[in-house]
């Protein structure tokens, strides 16, 4: 085959490769951390958190993977300001019930990380 006929397909992959290493939406940051903590996933809590926020879910991980054992979850609704947003997570049970939560998450870096809760 000559080199010419594989520019396209070369490009093909580029494009495909640089569309999945892009960066997460916070609606899917925070999908993966839910999930995350359903599955006890510390590596994908770590992942999905600020270093401080990371350290609380964690601490709960165990206890929120057995009371989300099986569930669903997916974000309903996302609202951003600037370097902030808050994702509204449903929750659905094992048993059709549904619950939301809210999460707020910031970016650092240039990356949407989840952010622990000010009291």
């Amino acid at each position: 085959m000559k080199t010419k006929n594989w520019i396209p397909v070369l490009c093909t992959i580029s494009l495909i490769f640089a569309a999945a290493c892009g960066k997460m939406s916070p609606d899917e940051v925070a999908v993966r951390l839910y999930e995350g903590m359903r599955d006890n996933n510390p590596k994908a809590i770590q992942a999905n958190c600020t270093e401080a926020a990371a350290s609380v879910y964690l601490l709960f991980a165990p206890m929120a993977a057995k009371a989300m054992e099986g569930a669903q979850i997916k974000a309903i609704d996302t609202q951003v300001d600037g370097d902030i947003a808050t994702v509204t997570i449903e929750i659905c049970e094992k048993d059709g019930r549904k619950r939301t939560e809210d999460l707020t998450l910031v970016k650092v870096k240039g990356v949407w990380k989840a952010a622990a809760k000010k009291q």
